[in-house]
């Protein structure tokens, strides 16, 4: 995903300085930039990103600066957000925020961001000064913490993941030993079950219908949401 995407690029691309060995491991691969940005449709997934967030992200990231790339974000300076069933309302104006930044954000699509990040990342795994390992497809089968013996607090001692391909649960498992898991693996994760965090969560009973649409007419840096 591209929270751990991000957070490997980052990290790898201050290797050298730091001396960090950076592992990721991902289940599927992104399609190509190339075949992303020929795609007819846009993804109809998107986030807002702050400008603050934009920076970071263009910073470990330069293909995001790229001129098809970001001809995929467009910056927003108001929001409006409501719900059909109430009178209430949230509206946002960039001229009323502090410092007056002029915009509130960018607007982008996953699937650009992601295959942004994966060609990144692909650069920095053929960089040996970078230390950067992909592992994938792979997905964790399992993870433990190992005994660093009676001198070595818990939370120092190395933690083994077990890695196997998508699909192949009774396979051979790939093990990996490292001092730091970052748990970037969603809802579902498999990372906080190996350790046995619980979670919690509720249904809205409610269906939802994502779409894009063709405007009339250009937004003029307006986003909505319903």
């Amino acid at each position: 995903g591209i929270v751990g995407a991000a957070i490997a690029a980052d990290l790898a691309g201050g290797a050298a300085a730091t001396g960090l060995k950076v592992g990721l491991v991902e289940a599927v691969r992104p399609r190509p930039l190339d075949d992303v940005l020929g795609a007819t449709k846009p993804d109809p997934r998107c986030y807002a990103l702050a400008p603050s967030s934009m920076r970071h992200l263009k910073r470990i990231c330069p293909e995001l600066d790229d001129a098809r790339v970001a001809a995929r974000f467009h910056e927003y300076r108001h929001m409006h957000v409501w719900e059909a069933t109430s009178r209430s309302a949230l509206a946002f104006h960039a001229d009323e925020m502090p410092g007056g930044a002029g915009m509130l954000g960018f607007i982008g699509e996953n699937a650009v961001m992601q295959a942004a990040l994966f060609e990144r990342l692909d650069a920095l795994s053929a960089d040996p000064n970078a230390k950067l390992k992909l592992y994938l497809p792979r997905m964790l089968a399992g993870l433990e913490r190992l005994s660093g013996g009676p001198e070595v607090p818990y939370h120092d001692a190395p933690m083994v993941a077990k890695l196997v391909e998508p699909g192949e649960a009774g396979a051979a498992a790939e093990t990996v030993t490292a001092r730091l898991v970052v748990a970037a693996d969603g809802a579902n994760s498999n990372v906080r079950r190996s350790f046995g965090l619980g979670g919690w969560g509720f249904g809205y009973s409610q269906r939802a219908l994502v779409c894009s649409l063709r405007a009339d007419a250009a937004a003029d840096g307006a986003a909505m949401a319903t």
